[in-house]
């Protein structure tokens, strides 16, 4: 069987991927990798996490020391290091509400593409067009002044355009 993918542990298909410092992570339905190591012979993969599922492909992004990414549970971001290096980045009424949004519209939220405004600190997750919910994270008083979780934004949008700040969708 000829592949056109990084084969990883259990076998799973690889989804989307990101960078942690020196690490590149393996984001699959159902598991997280982590592949580290500096020569041809010394990489190595590792799992990193359980019970988290991956929603949408193209929701990594990779800002000021984090990646920040979609999942059942709602917007997480790893900082690295392994299993322990995971974390909401929703307080726990915005995380409920992002489960039953999720729940409502599955398609819409693993078509969803996702952005970082660092102009103004902020991760913008924005589900497929079928549905008018932004969800911003402003990212920026948790990394500079030490705050526990961003701020967060739900921008309910009624005006149908498919944009999120200057990046148009086609």
């Amino acid at each position: 069987e000829e592949r056109s993918y990084l084969p990883t542990l259990g076998g799973e298909y690889p989804l989307s991927l990101g960078i942690m410092d020196d690490e590149l992570v393996v984001f699959c339905e159902d598991v997280f990798y982590s592949i580290a190591g500096f020569g041809e012979t010394s990489f190595a993969m590792r799992k990193i996490s359980d019970g988290l599922r991956f929603i949408c492909p193209h929701s990594p992004i990779t800002t000021q020391g984090m990646v920040i990414f979609a999942s059942d549970q709602g917007i997480m971001a790893y900082f690295g290091g392994g299993g322990n290096g995971f974390r909401s980045l929703m307080a726990r009424s915005y995380r409920n509400q992002w489960i039953e949004d999720l729940a409502a519209n599955t398609a819409a939220f693993q078509g969803g593409i996702a952005t970082d405004d660092r102009v103004f600190g902020d991760y913008v997750f924005a589900p497929d067009t079928t549905t008018t919910i932004q969800y911003r994270l402003y990212y920026r008083p948790m990394v500079e002044d030490g705050e526990h979780e961003p701020w967060i934004h739900i921008d309910r949008r009624t005006r149908r355009d498919r944009t999120i700040g200057q990046l148009f969708f086609p």
